[in-house]
């Protein structure tokens, strides 16, 4: 194996090709969302950009817990809810679990 300039391949099979996926056209759900967004008069892409914000919110409010740290831009952190400890701001997911860590 080596570099491109080096005249060999760098990878064992050969050169890498790129591989396109056929997107399913002929499926019933994707003419059920496009006349979904034809109806809504947004684009495919818009809709699927909400599906999947929708359901990241959903994901949030689910299997995660807020604690006090904050990004650069001055929104809230989320940690997982089997992570009970913030070791950025010291913050504990409840009361509970902080007296189950401390119980000396």
């Amino acid at each position: 194996m080596g570099g491109i300039s080096s005249g060999r391949t760098p990878h064992w099979g050969g050169a890498l090709k790129q591989v396109a996926l056929k997107f399913p056209t002929t499926a019933e759900w994707y003419f059920l969302a496009k006349r979904i967004c034809r109806y809504k008069e947004i684009s495919f892409s818009e809709w699927v950009r909400r599906m999947v914000k929708k359901e990241a919110q959903n994901f949030k409010y689910t299997k995660m817990w807020p604690c006090e740290c904050t990004n650069s831009k001055g929104k809230i952190l989320y940690n997982f809810k089997r992570h009970h400890y913030c070791s950025d701001c010291g913050k504990y997911q409840t009361k509970f679990h902080e007296g189950l860590y401390n119980k000396r």
